[in-house]
């Protein structure tokens, strides 16, 4: 998915002038973080913005600054001298020098990383959290999130143009992030994120009762009214930020003592209860829009460590008649 990116100018001490190039990709899918990486250089107007334009196909090519990502340390102190520090006494520019003359980095112990493994509701839990959802203005979003497993900007995303209620088809289209100036709508994360989910039987009158509800505030706001088209947005039709919906989320759960787990959790929930079913792990990972089956596998290999238990005893019932 291509970035985006801006240019900060910097005005030395001096007088003189460096340019912050600031380029930005989707948040982090586990922790939220926004991912921006950051370059400093100098020039006219003409070689910062061929520069800006360079460091972001560098980003889009490999998801990371490949010139940075290969730097030594004392160039990078080098760099740094140069652009932050240029006008200090030479004494203490070789006192600089002197404490980075090798990389510290080679006596570091790096962890090991942590696999993150999902967290999700039990079906007793699901039906709690329905019940205590009702009449809430979380009501829609929450079963959506049960039923379809979207991630959070592809909820807040879908416009009811997306949804065809005679077909019973929600066809997800839209990613509604957070960007450097404000939410964004954008495509998919992937080319499998571009999909056609089936509505389940029990959703689609609740659908339908906010699409009418959606039509009743537009005609009584009139001009107060903002006709977004969006199927999750505030009574006046304006968009709910992202952060807004997980936040929403939490003081739901606080206000009744319901088992934290995060929004995008409804997800990992929908694609357990999925697996647990039986549901073949290739339509799982396609109804989530994975863009490869590994990515299902390992995200929900608590699921498959129960498949394989019961692959397991099915072998051994079939086995204990014979031996």
């Amino acid at each position: 998915m291509a970035s985006t990116g801006h240019i900060k100018p910097r005005k030395g001490k001096d007088g003189s002038m460096s340019y912050q190039l600031v380029v930005e990709i989707e948040p982090d899918p586990v922790t939220s973080k926004r991912n921006r990486f950051f370059r400093t250089v100098r020039g006219n107007k003409k070689e910062v913005a061929k520069a800006l334009r360079d460091f972001q196909a560098e980003i889009d090519s490999s998801g990371q600054p490949s010139a940075l990502s290969a730097m030594k340390v004392k160039d990078w102190m080098d760099q740094w001298l140069k652009l932050y520090l240029p006008n200090i006494e030479e004494t203490t520019h070789r006192g600089y020098r002197e404490k980075i003359n090798s990389n510290p980095c080679q006596y570091v112990t790096l962890p090991k990383k942590i696999k993150y493994e999902a967290d999700y509701y039990t079906k007793a839990e699901v039906a709690d959290v329905l019940d205590k959802v009702k009449g809430t203005d979380l009501y829609l979003p929450i079963p959506i999130e049960f039923y379809l497993g979207l991630r959070r900007g592809e909820l807040l995303g879908l416009h009811w143009s997306d949804i065809d209620m005679d077909k019973g088809i929600a066809h997800i289209r839209n990613n509604y992030v957070r960007g450097e100036k404000g939410a964004i709508c954008k495509t998919p994360k992937s080319q499998a994120g571009i999909r056609d989910l089936p509505i389940g039987a029990s959703l689609l009158p609740e659908l339908k009762k906010a699409r009418a509800q959606y039509n009743m505030n537009k005609l009584a706001m009139g001009t107060a009214f903002t006709d977004s088209d969006l199927v999750i947005c505030k009574p006046d039709g304006t968009p709910y930020k992202p952060d807004t919906m997980s936040h929403k989320w939490e003081r739901f759960l606080k206000k009744h003592s319901l088992k934290k787990i995060r929004f995008h959790d409804l997800r990992h929930t929908c694609a357990t209860m999925l697996i647990e079913a039986n549901v073949p792990m290739k339509t799982v990972s396609t109804f989530m829009g994975h863009s490869n089956i590994q990515i299902t596998l390992d995200t929900y290999a608590h699921c498959t460590k129960a498949m394989e238990q019961q692959a397991a005893d099915t072998i051994d019932n079939i086995l204990s008649h014979v031996i």
